[in-house]
């Protein structure tokens, strides 16, 4: 009992001893963690000699390996080479090494910069190792050492690096966030980044496309519908690409600032404010700072318009507006605004505004300000282009006023004149007006004044106080007007009598009325300005309605045989139209005489000129009639090929039209050596001809010298767009077109698509044919005309690939084997997936032709198991081989190797006795010590646990359990009264040395403990009951049986106390196996001669 609590207290202190270890451990992993961060994140490859299996992770193999290398920076690569590469006592600087990447040439030998841990150290720019515009997300350096026939090792390396540009040069807009690239390495165009977008700190990490150049210069773009509209609107970007290091410094990007400047419209109910980030499902604050009238509109408004903000109509009653938008949930400024609108200035005639020409249709509301407060007047209405106003508004100084309708007119107030009580006109040309308009104070009423002022004119216009004058008499103003009129007439006259222009004495004509009308409208306006203002508006609508009706009945009547009458006729109808309005205006509403009588000016002076120009053209019709053929000149018209800057050697015909209203005169001639020849006469022409699908013209002032016109017809273009089967587009494919003048080859770009701009435009159909390494080559016959894409589709070459998956030569059975293309755009196949078969076997048919990478996935709960992807290529209607091996990388722990250290120190305790035989006990140790051999050698077979699907770290903790139990039970057992008299009795006898000759498999382990706990208790009743049979038969040759029967005893109790209802199959079955070997360790005790003479022993 004193051995056995000695026993106990010595196990105590070695727990205690076992739990300071660990804290100092965890401490020790936690410093070296620490340290481990603020050195930075590395990407850590290891690698043996080619042939070997390489390790992966940061593992115990790891350190051994012969060279690792690792990213300790942006910019800086450290490669470790083991001493014993080298010769022995070669020194750092004599320990030189030559690197080579993926397009790169090998370096020049770099000397070590030092030792560490038993090896070389070497620092290397990354720039020696990576390049731009190439994948190196996982490349492979091969590390040779400056040794005679070294062998070069090779580590997987990422090496890519970015640097961004400055954040003034970032953009954003309704869709998309792009930043600068100032440079990188190591990544092509169109790759997806990882980049940690957090906003002021560390965030989350989203997939950017780099848009990049051959230099590695270019821009980052992300879809903005990544982001929370929230942090958009309130915080920073901190960008910052995730390629397992710490970077030298992170992008800061202020999306209110990236989104640059907003913009302010017009639109029919109010103002629209656009910018990038105004979202549909956010709240914002808008402030509206107004400056004549000044006031301020401060609201809450949701957007319901992605990227617009509708703000109401009101707003434009002010001048200028200063529009601030803020995130209204932080108070964020999101953008400031500017808009300024220019409005017309009117009078108010006491209580009538002037409005003529500025009311909107519908009118439904007039908004008014006094500078003090704005307010809205309901039900108004206008009359005769005036606008009553309450007069209470007026007396407070009203200072602008905005009419609302189907859109908006804001009116600003010039004057005030007369008082709110006389009768007032609103119009300026002093007819009587008036207005009903809600006030105020709600009431209705109307107010009418007759216009005071100089009544002098033919229909009795008037002006107001208001109304500027120009400081003429009403005589003198249209005087002078006919003075300067004749004058414009007579210089337009002379230009074309002397060849100078050919219509000089209509232009001078219509400048005589023009000029004429000008002061006819002051007059009659009654000397004032906004008299003759609309005399003068009135005059050019009525030269509107002539026109109008001059062109069309020209267009419906025109015939070339009768085309002088036809446009007389024309002329009588353009001219009734405007003096029967004008009549009519005459008649039934007097007080608009001004508008009628411009109406009939601009009649008569139509009538007029078109005479003369009638009378000008039937005169010249008649010089050329009578044969003036000393009046034309020849025009040269010379057709060319821009593209081959040659003339057009085709049959094309050329059309030459001479410019008139009603009768145009057209000729062709048609060529075949790209020069046509016209004698024309002087006037205007349009030379016109159509050649390859393209027609090309050009306006010329024919004189009376030669001259000649070129023609000139721009290239013509296709474009392709090359997929695969499956719609995915093919970059790199190289495109050629066959011409008169050779070939041309060009790629497509990374979207597959490609345009031809420089072919001749005399060429309609193209011999195309489209080749891709890895696809059949496809020809065709293209044709050019009319812009389009052309769809070009090829078939990938296939073969297939059959990998096998082994570990320690023994197939891997069940696992999936991933086959992933180098390239996705070269190969256009994604990552295909299989499963392993009986023989560790995965085929892969139909893949498409080109270089992949190989290898096996593994179960996380697979702890201590490694694989190393393998490179193959896969070639047309060829089978391709590859072995993908998994490495066991298990080892026991610390803690599992003290357990043995502490098992084996009771078995010791067992087997050593000062006064007593132990050859017997001794005999017992030795089953316990060959389950420690089982469990101590499970890193040297790993496949039962693939096999299994079992964790080795679990089965060594199931044996090492089980260990622990037996050496009790055995312990227990020989230390019983009758063993420990029958071992003292046998202390003269010869000392013997026997062990347990029977083994543990791990494999029965394993496949036993994918049974029930019961059924496994089951098989080892089954063994006890056979081994009790066995101690029966030996009772009548024996002394002294009890070391069997106790030592059976205690199998049968280790069994029971080790498969209660909480064990789980693995421990139960450790259990199990351990027990049983006691069992078979109990049959072989009788077979072996000097432990059977000990139990003859007879005990006094």
């Amino acid at each position: 009992m004193r051995t056995q609590h000695l026993r106990t207290a010595t196990r105590a202190t070695a727990t205690a001893a076992l739990v300071a270890v660990a804290i100092l451990a965890l401490a020790t992993g936690g410093a070296a963690a620490a340290e481990g961060d603020a050195a930075g994140q590395s990407a850590v490859a290891a690698a043996t000699a080619p042939g070997g299996p390489a390790a992966t992770g940061p593992s115990a193999s790891v350190a051994a390996a012969n060279v690792t290398a690792n990213r300790t920076g942006p910019d800086n690569v450290t490669i470790s080479v083991q001493q014993g590469l080298f010769p022995p006592n070669t020194s750092a600087a004599n320990a030189t090494v030559t690197l080579s990447a993926p397009g790169r040439d090998a370096t020049d030998p770099y000397p070590a910069s030092g030792t560490q841990s038993g090896a070389f150290v070497y620092r290397v720019p990354l720039a020696d190792l990576s390049t731009a515009a190439r994948d190196l997300g996982s490349a492979t350096v091969a590390v040779t050492p400056g040794t005679p026939n070294a062998t070069a090792h090779e580590v997987s390396l990422d090496l890519r690096s970015l640097s961004f540009g400055s954040a003034d040069n970032a953009t954003l807009n309704e869709s998309t966030l792009s930043v600068p690239v100032d440079r990188s390495l190591g990544v092509v165009d169109g790759a997806a980044i990882a980049v940690s977008a957090g906003f002021s700190e560390s965030g989350p990490v989203t997939q950017w496309t780099a848009h990049l150049d051959g230099n590695g210069t270019g821009r980052l773009t992300v879809p903005l519908a990544r982001f929370n509209p929230s942090r958009l609107l309130n915080e920073t970007l901190a960008l910052q690409p995730q390629f397992g290091f710490e970077p030298d410094a992170q992008l800061a990007v202020n999306p209110r600032e990236a989104a640059g400047d907003a913009t302010v419209n017009r639109i029919a109910d109010g103002l629209a404010v656009r910018h990038p980030l105004l979202f549909e499902s956010v709240r914002y604050a808008v402030t509206v700072d107004t400056t004549d009238p000044d006031g301020s509109y401060v609201r809450a408004h949701t957007p319901a318009q992605r990227g617009r903000l509708a703000l109401p109509g009101r707003l434009l009653i002010g001048e200028q507006r200063r529009i601030t938008v803020d995130a209204a949930a932080h108070s964020t400024a999101v953008f400031s605004v500017t808009h300024t609108v220019s409005r017309p200035e009117r009078v108010v005639n006491g209580t009538a505004l002037n409005v003529s020409g500025l009311v909107p249709s519908g009118l439904r509301a007039v908004w008014v300000d006094n500078g003090t407060a704005v307010t809205k007047l309901s039900n108004s209405t206008t009359e005769r282009g005036a606008l009553a106003l309450p007069a209470d508004l007026v007396g407070n100084g009203v200072e602008s006023v905005l009419l609302q309708g189907e859109t908006l007119q804001p009116v600003g107030i010039a004057d005030v004149v007369g008082t709110a009580s006389a009768q007032q006109t609103g119009a300026a040309d002093g007819a009587t007006a008036g207005a009903t308009a809600t006030g105020t104070d709600g009431s209705s009423g109307t107010t009418t004044e007759t216009a005071t002022g100089n009544a002098t004119g033919l229909v009795g216009a008037g002006t107001t106080a208001a109304d500027p004058t120009l400081g003429l008499s009403a005589l003198a103003a249209p005087l002078i007007a006919l003075v300067v009129g004749v004058l414009c007439f007579g210089i337009g006259y002379l230009l074309e009598q002397n060849g100078d222009s050919e219509h000089g004495a209509t232009g001078g004509l219509l400048a005589f009325f023009a000029v004429f009308g000008a002061g006819l409208g002051y007059w009659l306006g009654g000397s004032s300005a906004s008299g003759a203002l609309l005399f003068e508006l009135a005059a050019i609508a009525g030269g509107v309605v002539f026109g109008a009706a001059y062109l069309g009945v020209g267009a419906v009547t025109r015939t070339r045989p009768a085309s002088q009458r036809n446009q007389l006729a024309a002329l009588l109808v353009a001219t009734t139209v405007p003096l029967a309005a004008a009549a009519l205006l005459v008649a039934f509403a007097s007080d608009l005489s001004l508008l009628a009588a411009g109406g009939a000016y601009s009649a008569v002076a139509g009538g007029l000129v078109g005479v003369a120009a009638n009378t000008a053209g039937g005169a010249s019709g008649e010089a050329a009639a009578a044969g003036a053929a000393t009046r034309t000149a020849t025009v040269t018209v010379r057709l060319v090929d821009d593209q081959l800057d040659r003339r057009v050697r085709d049959a094309v015909e050329v059309t030459v039209t001479r410019a008139s209203s009603f009768d145009p005169q057209t000729e062709r001639e048609p060529t075949s050596d790209g020069t046509a020849a016209f004698d024309l006469s002087k006037g205007t022409y349009t030379v016109e001809a159509t050649y390859g699908g393209r027609t090309e013209s050009t306006e010329i002032q024919v004189d009376r010298d030669d001259r000649s016109v070129e023609l000139r017809f721009s290239p013509r273009a296709v474009a392709f767009a090359v997929q695969d089967t499956d719609e995915r587009p093919l970059p790199d494919a190289d495109v050629t077109v066959v011409g008169d003048d050779g070939s041309t080859t060009r790629p497509t770009d990374a979207d597959g698509r490609l345009s031809f701009d420089e072919i001749p435009a005399g060429v309609d159909s193209l011999d195309v044919s489209v080749s891709r390494p890895g696809y059949a080559e496809k020809s065709l016959t293209v044709s050019v005309g009319g812009q389009r894409t052309v769809p070009v589709e090829l078939e990938p070459l296939t073969g297939t690939l059959r990998a096998t998956a082994t570990l320690d030569g023994r197939p891997v059975d069940g696992f999936s084997v991933t086959v992933t293309p180098e390239r996705v755009d070269a190969v256009g196949e994604t990552d295909r997936d299989a499963e392993t078969d009986g023989s560790g076997r995965a085929q892969f048919d139909d893949l498409a032709v080109g270089e992949y990478s190989v290898g096996v996935s593994l179960p996380q709960s697979l702890d201590g198991f490694g694989t190393t992807d393998a490179t193959v290529t896969v070639e047309e209607d060829r089978t391709a081989t590859v072995d993908v091996p998994v490495v066991f990388e298990f080892d026991l722990s610390r803690a599992q190797r003290d357990r043995v250290s502490d098992v084996r120190a009771t078995l010791a305790d067992i087997s050593s006795a000062s006064t007593r035989d132990t050859a017997i006990p001794a005999y017992y140790a030795s089953v316990v010590e060959r389950v420690l051999e089982t469990a101590e050698s499970i890193p040297d077979s790993g496949h039962p646990f693939l096999v299994h699907r079992t964790d080795p770290s679990a089965v060594v903790d199931a044996l090492l359990d089980a260990t622990e139990a037996a050496a009790d039970q055995i312990d227990e057992a020989m230390g019983s009264k009758r063993n420990v008299d029958l071992f003292s009795a046998c202390s003269d006898l010869p000392d013997a040395d026997i062990e347990w000759q029977g083994s543990i498999a791990v494999d029965d382990t394993l496949a036993l403990a994918e049974r029930g706990v019961g059924e496994q208790r089951g098989r080892f009743a089954d063994r006890l009951d056979t081994v009790d049979e066995g101690i029966t038969d030996e009772l009548s040759g024996l002394a002294e049986i009890s070391p069997a029967r106790e030592m059976w005893d205690s199998s049968r109790t280790l069994v029971r106390e080790s498969t209660g209802v909480d064990t789980t199959e693995l421990d139960s079955a450790a259990a199990v196996v351990t027990a049983e070997a006691l069992l078979d360790a109990v049959e072989q005790l009788f077979e072996h001669e000097p432990l059977r003479k000990r139990m003859k022993q007879t005990v006094f």
